[in-house]
């Protein structure tokens, strides 16, 4: 997946212009990538990109792995009390989408 090679050579930038191309022409799969997306960008501690791309794909209905949002939350409750919040209102979102397909 080049999502994910991309993160791994250092290339956050390339990785979310990957993306972003893959939603303005509806090239799927985007639960896979935004996976990739969003793991990529916790391995690298932006959790305010991480936070908006998981907005964003929550307000399109992309789906997220639960196993994605197993890592994220360890990573999240990591950095400290701010963050967990951060997360549990994604986590909030995650589980309405979930409920509601």
């Amino acid at each position: 997946m080049a999502i994910t090679m991309l993160f791994e050579g250092y290339d956050p930038e390339a990785a979310i212009e990957i993306w972003n191309y893959m939603i303005e022409n509806n090239i799927k799969p985007f639960d896979m990538s935004a996976s990739a997306l969003l793991l990529g960008l916790c391995d690298l501690g932006r959790f305010s990109d991480l936070r908006r791309f998981a907005d964003d794909m929550l307000d399109t209905r992309v789906s997220i792995y639960e196993s994605t949002m197993t890592h994220l939350k360890d990573a999240f409750y990591k950095e400290g009390r701010a963050e967990r919040d951060n997360f549990d209102g994604i986590l909030t979102r995650w589980k309405l989408l979930e409920f509601l397909v």
